[in-house]
């Protein structure tokens, strides 16, 4: 199962996800976990990372839950943004109605994704969550070596030796993946 979604990190004062300020794109793949008894519903939210309290700023929720598969799934999220300098967090909180509604202290697994935009590419990274009855208080750090861009393998690292990624070296623009989204919501 294969679900899209388009999240725009875009500053309120541009008109939204079409808008020419974009420059830089992040398709988000999660691994999610097969459902559990008390598990049904995986409700990923993202938002811009500002150094506040990692749970803070989840309030105002746009996206839609998605329910758990019989086995493991896949949740595809193109995030895009007018900062290439954005880091982003990260949270999958695993519940048993749809949107966690009324399940304030449903299990939450959390990841900040440092560095992940380059302007003018297309990035990549798959997050696999972990089992959803476990809660994961202390988010995972993602750096930008660990994100996928200005190259078409699979590498141990995006970084040369000296710890500048391949997007940052004087090359052609690399491929830009195909897109996987079909909804947009403005963040």
């Amino acid at each position: 199962m294969r679900i899209s979604l388009i999240v725009c990190l875009a500053a309120l004062t541009i008109g939204g996800c079409g808008d020419p300020e974009v420059v830089a794109g992040l398709e988000l793949r999660i691994d999610l976990p097969a459902a559990a008894s008390d598990a049904a519903e995986a409700f990923v939210q993202i938002r811009r990372e500002s150094g506040a309290p990692f749970d803070s700023g989840f309030e105002e929720e746009t996206l839609a839950s998605v329910p758990l598969a019989g086995m493991r799934s896949e949740d595809a999220i193109s995030v895009v943004t007018d900062d290439a300098t954005a880091a982003i967090k990260v949270r999958i909180r695993f519940c048993s109605a749809a949107n966690c509604v009324g399940e304030a202290d449903a299990p939450a697994q959390r990841f900040i994704l440092r560095a992940p935009f380059h302007t003018d590419e297309r990035s990549l990274y798959r997050i696999f969550a972990e089992d959803p009855a476990i809660d994961v208080p202390v988010p995972v750090e993602v750096d930008g070596c660990q994100v996928r861009a200005c190259s078409e393998s699979d590498l141990s690292t995006y970084c040369n030796s000296d710890g500048v990624h391949l997007c940052d070296l004087p090359h052609a623009p690399g491929p830009t993946p195909d897109p996987i989204s079909v909804r947009v919501v403005q963040i």
